[in-house]
């Protein structure tokens, strides 16, 4: 039997950057949404790039009723305003609710890859344009590790590194790994949370760019020993999901047992292997040339498939956090 689903919450206030979303059909015949927004989130001096993807089915499981979120979904395509195509003074401040996911796969060279991603299907326009913005996920973490950073000199930051998971629809695995907590949470954090702990946690979305102003020195053409010193700017871009505070660990209610977390690691390597040996199936010959293998476009289909189930258990309306 498939464990509980966790609790798994996103919400992105800001100004809608950018918006890239059409109308689908996929292989196997179902009709949707897909694609993704940009949303700025402004917090003090920073600002960051929040990048959310958007698949929402057009119809329920009976064919014939189309869901609520499709329809909002073709409001959000012709009406809302972007920065990039209608200017900063005429975009919409929005706010976005969603879910936290990872997009997982296994590269031709038979390396795995995982991202991190946040999924929506929920838009709303705001009014007022001064309102607090910020992009936070607030989940229930399993924990698995708990260490010190090291920098790239190796030495302790001061900062954690926490590695977990979360339980999704049909008990999906979904991996919570790399999550930092800074050095002014570390020791409150490591006296209430453990291997094997869990307990629902605030997580900070960060993905911005920090410039910083270098002198460098120029070798001067001339005579003498003289030399010219020029400022270069360097942007380093920093992409964090920082845990910003938390509740007190499950204890007799929601969290996870030894023989549930086990179950849970044995099924994530079921999953992985499965997905390993279908991306390295061998395309089919198909006459000059190669083409994505059956297996994989069957993958893909399936994947829709999923979130068809998925969305057929969820409400129609925006959920209120």
């Amino acid at each position: 039997m498939a464990l509980e689903q966790l609790k798994n919450n996103v919400e992105v206030i800001g100004t809608l950057k950018s918006l890239s979303l059409e109308e689908k059909t996929s292989k196997n015949g179902k009709e949707m949404i897909i694609g993704n927004v940009v949303v700025e989130v402004k917090d003090g001096d920073k600002v960051n790039n929040v990048f959310m993807n958007v698949l929402q089915m057009k119809f329920k499981k009976d064919g014939v009723t189309v869901q609520k979120p499709f329809t909002a979904l073709q409001t959000v395509m012709s009406e809302y305003k972007t920065i990039d195509d209608h200017g900063r003074e005429n975009a919409d401040v929005v706010r976005i609710t969603g879910q936290y996911d990872v997009n997982e796969y296994y590269t031709e060279e038979g390396e795995f890859r995982s991202r991190k991603q946040l999924r929506t299907r929920f838009f709303n326009r705001l009014d007022d344009k001064e309102v607090a913005q910020k992009a936070l996920v607030s989940i229930d973490l399993v924990v698995k590790s708990i260490q010190d950073e090291i920098d790239a000199d190796g030495l302790v930051t001061g900062r954690l590194k926490v590695n977990g998971f979360n339980v999704g629809y049909n008990g999906k695995y979904i991996p919570l790994d790399d999550l930092i907590v800074n050095e002014d949470l570390a020791q409150p954090f490591r006296q209430l949370y453990f291997e094997g702990t869990t307990g629902l946690v605030t997580i900070q979305v960060n993905n911005y760019a920090e410039t910083e102003i270098v002198e460098v020195e120029q070798p001067a053409h001339g005579f003498g020993s003289t030399e010219k010193v020029e400022d270069k700017i360097v942007n380093n871009y920093v992409n964090e999901y920082v845990i910003i505070g938390g509740d007190i660990p499950y204890n007799g209610t929601s969290e996870l047992l030894p023989e549930d977390i086990e179950e849970a690691e044995k099924a994530r390597k079921v999953d992985l292997q499965a997905m390993k040996s279908n991306m390295s199936a061998p395309s089919q010959p198909t006459g000059f040339g190669s083409k994505a293998p059956a297996q994989q476009q069957a993958e893909i289909d399936k994947a829709v498939d999923k979130i068809f189930e998925s969305q057929q258990t969820l409400t129609d309306d925006m959920p209120d956090f």
